[in-house]
């Protein structure tokens, strides 16, 4: 057991991720609450499009959209041989995030959002958005890794010609 939980530790992360993101959004759902005048507040909508309110209203297509990109991801994942630290974390968050807002998509047919930066003018968010970003950064910074490993492991080979 503890093997398998090792093993899978980034879909445990996921999890509490996801939990986190319902439980938020159960929360703050219908509120209206200022942290900091101007700065800082959660105020609850419902948004059917995606970013931005990209597609709004065309919930059956971000449903599939979201369904053949957490699909191909899952099958990166399985695919994925060596899974490091970073790339666990990249994973988990950007799992989460999907789940997070597709699950609202499918059972509710819009995505609550809650989180507001008043100080700018940025559309409300909620935590699977949060999670969404992270982990396309961290993939981001993995990727580059992986690049700046091959290419040192390509310049070793030609040296050693």
């Amino acid at each position: 057991m503890k093997n398998f939980i090792k093993s899978n530790i980034e879909l445990f992360g996921a999890a509490a991720l996801i939990l986190a993101d319902q439980l938020s959004k159960l929360f703050f759902d219908g509120k209206t609450i200022v942290v900091l005048q101007n700065v800082f507040s959660f105020k609850s909508v419902h948004n059917t499009g995606a970013a931005f309110s990209f597609l709004r209203n065309h919930t059956v297509l971000l449903i599939i959209i979201s369904l053949i990109f957490l699909t191909a991801f899952l099958l990166f994942h399985k695919a994925q041989k060596k899974k490091t630290k970073l790339y666990r974390f990249a994973f988990a968050f950007g799992f989460a995030g999907a789940i997070g807002n597709l699950i609202d998509r499918i059972f509710l047919g819009y995505v609550r959002d809650f989180l507001s930066a008043d100080f700018i003018n940025f559309p409300i968010f909620n935590v699977a958005d949060i999670c969404l970003n992270v982990g396309v950064a961290l993939f981001a910074i993995w990727i580059i890794k992986c690049e700046i490993k091959q290419n040192d492991k390509t310049k070793i080979m030609k040296n050693n010609k």
